[in-house]
């Protein structure tokens, strides 16, 4: 691969403030492009296919220029150093029409630094797409010291030179943070672990960020939600960075906490040279769109002799009941003149409880003057409970006048003193239940942390706006911890009403206060009148058409399924276990569809209502947010959708879907497992994107974040953690484990497709799902539809995958009551009403039919001049 050198078409050296912590004797670099300084700097290119393809704009006003944050679009503020001004440096690569890896490094003309000093700047790194990213949005910041200023740095181009580091714009990296020394001649060589530190102890280096870590993380505390969109990732925020070489020591950091630190001389030796600010997309692919990944620099210093102040924590001492303090040690480097304080806070992953375990904290700590250390000291709150060892979790908080080290997070125990009544806890493992099906029961869970010795009978109340043994199936205010247990379960088990209201609460409150809540969700709808109906008590497959896609494919549809065969409980409300049963791709090995649709076809607003079971083979994995359940061919997906002609099959991807439908999939093992299609996502076998808006959930991408990822936490009233029916899994005993939560999956579900106005809505159990509007879409006729689908090649041969429907209906929606106002105004009239309707007029009523037209334009508040005449008026739909 071949590097391309370009002298970019005045050094500008500017006095400027020292920050983040650090005591600096000179500034002896700076450049803050508020004046076009390209002709100072030089870049070098390099590209597998030798195609020039980056920009540097210098002075460019990125005040002017837009991004997309958590769904708002703004523009980028004055960077932290910045006087006001919004001029910066703004960097792009492989953004043309032929794309590929590329990678640009920009140097200072005639620099060199040496000995102990500092580089510092703000960076601002933009990506496509949502939290984590768009489509092929991973692309990487790089910067580093001691270079000779004429080599384009990446992770596989040769040569590289100078000891540099790299960061994703949004965590889409295996490796988000990236060391690397270059010896001038062969691939750089990746420093690893050894360069960065492990601040939560769990014997994993901190270098990746993903959707999955709590917020607790350490780099989501650096780079936390929703201030960075994608929480422990530098992009669409200013970041200050810095690299700084003191004693043959490199450290980077940002924000004030140390990301990476190594030892310069245990590689190459290099200790001076210039400095490197790049960019870098090291995959082929251009993100989309393209203008929406770059990154701007502004305010590039360089200082000499930095004395900086680093300050860590550490243990100094666990606590101990009744009356044993611990404490925490907050230690400063550098100078000891004057008093610092240093702010810090209480992490959500301690299991002791401020103002109930020990003593409030303040979340501050001066240093004294002269000291290089402060203790925080922890006091325990004696209790008479038998409780484990609980723990106070402290994180330092970064500040202008300090820098954070590795050390930023500390644990201090406090301990028992051996008391032998067993603390009681409560939480909430299920809080939502659905009033339909008493099978979407809400669990309270009552629990200690040590088996009790005896039965031990806790006490409790009940609150909340359900009614007990009204709205929930009637519990005891008191529930036993059998002895050698450790827990304790209360089922909420809601009671069906036909009254339309909100949903319900019932709160559980022990004898300390603490509780837990369950909702009971609404499931009554406002009448409608009933268009369809059909139970499958009978075979009625004579009034059903079928369709499979393509016609290569195979499937099975059983308009008269006894479920209970594959160990299947009845529908909510039913009186027996016939349904309609749906399988695709038995053995066919292609990607098909099969399509169950009444001959019956439906105009104007309605609802289609059903109960509906989406069954897989296999594991059906570990509960919380699990996907890697399912077996082999065991992806499929299963629902529902209104408005085709029933002339062609509907599938994913077919240029001949009609009608708007839904579906989800079964095992939960992609982050596209919620999905929409109508006339315009022909193309796509996943359907309309996060980015439509017409998902409830958002507009997120990926796993946890994504808008049709089932770990989204927007799903958690779907419940989720569902076994196999006991009579499936002795029968089938591969059926183990339970479902992730927010998977609709192996429970009974009740499903509203509804048509009303411009707009088609999907609800699973009360929950909106997706609005797709109609406007611009192709309906073919008002047919309903049931649908199975694979989402691959692979045969399913297995009894486990399929589709249940039982209790299917179709209702028109209620009208609203039209109003119908008409009052005098001097010598006007004016006529007002409600609803969407057309008002008419005629000169007379004799006639037949009476000669009646349009009065255009009219609105509701129409006037009428009481002086023009006798005229009749009417109002049509």
């Amino acid at each position: 691969m071949k590097s391309k050198i370009h002298k970019l078409p005045l050094l500008l050296l500017i006095t400027g403030m020292a920050a983040s912590g650090t005591n600096l004797s000179a500034q002896v670099f700076s450049d803050n492009f508020d004046n076009n300084t390209s002709a100072s700097w030089t870049s070098v290119f390099a590209a597998p296919n030798a195609i020039t393809d980056f920009t540097a704009q210098f002075a460019f006003d990125y005040g002017t220029n837009q991004f997309v944050r958590n769904g708002v679009t703004n523009t980028i503020p004055a960077a932290p150093n910045s006087s006001g001004t919004t001029k910066g440096l703004k960097v792009t690569v492989n953004k043309d029409a032929t794309p590929g890896p590329a990678a640009v490094s920009l140097y200072p003309n005639g620099q060199t630094f040496s000995g102990n000093f500092s580089l510092k700047f703000d960076m601002w790194a933009n990506y496509n797409g949502s939290a984590y990213g768009g489509a092929e949005s991973t692309e990487h910041v790089s910067f580093g010291i001691n270079h000779a200023g004429d080599k384009a740095n990446w992770p596989t181009n040769a040569p590289s030179d100078g000891v540099w580091f790299l960061a994703t714009t949004e965590g889409g990296s295996a490796l988000d943070y990236r060391a690397l020394v270059g010896d001038g001649s062969g691939n750089p060589t990746e420093v690893g672990d050894p360069a960065f530190p492990d601040r939560d102890g769990d014997e994993v280096k901190e270098v990746n960020a993903t959707p999955q870590q709590p917020a607790t993380h350490p780099l989501k505390l650096i780079f936390p939600s929703p201030q960075f969109e994608s929480a422990g990732a530098p992009g669409k925020e200013w970041v200050q960075v810095e690299i700084r070489q003191i004693d043959g020591m490199v450290t980077w950091l940002m924000n004030g906490y140390l990301i990476g630190e190594h030892n310069n001389g245990q590689f190459f030796g290099q200790s001076s040279g210039n400095i490197m600010l790049g960019y870098m997309d090291t995959f082929a692919g251009v993100p989309n769109p393209p203008t929406d990944s770059y990154v701007i620099f502004d305010n590039v210093r360089v200082f000499s002799n930095p004395t900086p102040t680093v300050v860590t924590v550490a243990n100094n001492g666990n606590a101990a009941e009744p009356s044993t303090p611990g404490a925490f040690r907050i230690s400063r480097s550098g100078s000891t003149s004057g008093p610092l304080t240093v702010s810090y806070q209480i992490l959500g992953t301690s299991t002791a409880i401020a103002g109930v375990d020990y003593q409030t904290l303040t979340g501050t700590a001066t240093i004294p003057n002269g000291s290089d250390h402060v203790d925080v000291v922890v006091t325990p709150i004696n209790d008479s409970w038998q409780e484990p060892s609980e723990t106070v979790v402290l994180w330092l908080n970064n500040n202008s006048n300090y820098d954070v080290g590795a050390a930023a997070m500390a644990t201090v125990n406090i301990d028992d003193d051996g008391d032998t009544i067993p603390a009681v806890y409560i939480k909430a493992p299920r809080d939502f239940a659905y009033e339909l099906n008493p099978a979407r029961s809400g669990k309270v869970e009552l629990y200690t942390f040590t088996p009790v010795p005896s039965n031990l009978q806790v006490n409790y109340t009940l609150g909340g706006t359900a009614t007990n043994g009204v709205h929930y199936s009637t519990i005891p205010t008191s529930a036993t911890i059998l002895s050698g247990q450790t827990n304790a379960i209360i089922t909420i088990a809601p009671i069906d009403d036909d009254i339309v209201n909100a949903d319900r609460t019932v709160t559980v409150t022990l004898t300390d206060n603490s509780q837990a809540t369950v909702t009971i969700k609404n499931d009554d709808l406002p009448p409608g009148t009933l268009l369809f109906s059909e139970t499958f008590e009978t075979n009625s497959f004579l009034h059903w058409k079928t369709n499979m896609v393509p016609a290569n494919t195979d499937g099975s549809i059983n308009f008269f399924f006894d479920y209970s065969t594959v160990g299947i409980p009845p529908a909510p409300k039913s009186s027996s276990t016939r349904g309609l049963r749906l399988q695709a791709n038995i053995l066919s090995g292609v990607n098909g569809a099969v399509n169950a649709l009444p001959t019956n076809d439906f105009s104007g607003d309605y609802r289609l209502r059903f109960d509906m079971w989406l069954n897989f083979l296999g594991h059906l994995g570990n509960g919380g947010y699990d996907n890697q359940a399912g077996g082999s061919g065991s992806s499929l997906m299963g629902g529902a959708g209104i408005g085709t002609s029933g002339n062609a099959g509907q599938r994913p991807g077919t240029a001949t879907d009609d009608s708007v439908w839904f579906a989800w999939l079964n095992d939960g093992t992609f982050s596209t497992d919620f999905r929409a299609f109508s006339s315009a996502t022909t193309a796509s076998g996943t359907g309309y994107l996060e980015a439509s808006g017409v998902f409830a959930a958002g507009t997120g991408t990926g796993f946890i974040t994504g808008g049709r990822d089932n770990g989204n936490p927007y799903y958690l009233p779907l419940g989720g953690e569902d076994p196999a029916p006991a009579a499936q899994l002795a029968s089938y005993p591969s059926q183990t484990g339970v479902t992730s939560l927010g998977l609709p999956s192996m429970q009974w579900r009740d499903v509203v497709i509804t048509k009303q106005g411009s707009s088609i809505t999907w609800h699973i159990d009360g929950l909106l799902i997706a609005t797709v509007p109609t406007g611009g879409l192709t309906l073919g006729s008002g047919k309903v539809f049931f649908i199975h689908s694979d989402i691959n090649n692979g045969a399913l041969d297995n009894v486990m995958n399929f589709a249940l429907y039982d209790n299917v209906r179709v209702e028109s929606l209620a009208v609203a009551p039209t109003t119908l106002n008409i009052a005098r105004s001097g010598n006007s009239v004016v006529l007002t009403w409600t609803g969407s309707f057309t008002l008419q007029q005629a000169s007379a009523l004799t006639g037949s039919p009476t000669d009646w037209s349009d009065v255009g334009g009219a609105t509701s508040g129409h006037v009428v001049d009481a002086s023009s005449g006798i005229k009749f008026y009417r109002l049509r739909q």
